[in-house]
């Protein structure tokens, strides 16, 4: 027997359903609103709790985070793309000591706040009745203010004005025109990121949606 024939058959039994509860989404708008924690500059600051395991250098402890909150708006053009842009910000207090094991000294307190603004691709894999399968990709600009007691040189990631980039290869949402989500990724929206989505439709699609 052809070890292709059961492929095909174990293919077409878990697609051909998706498929005929696909939805049209071509015309229609969205708008969401986020939270998330975790953003690729948090990570890349490299905080730590306690002084790292090395004779001399700095490191910074964080004293507390806002999250990431955003506001999106997309639009799609196909069945299965959308384009749209996100604005969001982020504030986030550290410390920075010197480390000279066992000991550590304190050298300032650092407030930081971010403000991104990024175009966003987003594509949808899977997008049903109620249940719908997405990834999307982000890159805008990042700009980042910061205030030291005592006063210091900068000690920001990339300058004051720099690239920010958002990676999400999976996020799921559940709902009509109302719907939550969320999404695992890596950017300027955190690892994890949460939330609601108000999905504006083109007139011909209301009907459709209410009547399922």
């Amino acid at each position: 027997m052809n070890r292709k024939y059961p492929l095909f058959v174990f293919a077409l039994i878990t697609f051909l359903p998706l498929t005929l509860f696909a939805q049209s989404l071509q015309g229609d708008q969205e708008l969401s609103l986020s939270y998330g924690r975790k953003s690729g500059t948090e990570i890349l600051k490299n905080f730590h709790d306690n002084p790292p395991t090395r004779d001399r250098g700095q490191f910074n402890s964080k004293v507390s985070t806002t999250g990431n909150y955003f506001i999106t708006y997309r639009k799609a053009f196909t069945d299965k793309f959308l384009l749209g842009l996100t604005a969001g910000s982020e504030s986030f207090a550290y410390d920075k000591y010197y480390n000279e094991n066992p000991y550590k000294t304190f050298i300032a307190h650092y407030n930081v706040n971010i403000t991104t603004v990024a175009v966003e691709s987003k594509v949808i894999y899977y997008n049903g009745k109620k249940l719908r399968l997405y990834g999307f990709a982000g890159l805008g600009a990042r700009l980042y203010s910061e205030k030291s007691t005592p006063a210091q040189s900068f000690d920001g990631i990339g300058g004051k004005v720099f690239f920010n980039t958002q990676a999400t290869p999976l996020g799921i949402s559940f709902g009509k025109k109302l719907s939550g989500f969320l999404e695992v990724g890596l950017g300027y929206k955190g690892l994890i990121n949460a939330g609601v989505t108000y999905r504006i439709c083109r007139k011909s699609h209301v009907k459709e949606i209410e009547e399922k």
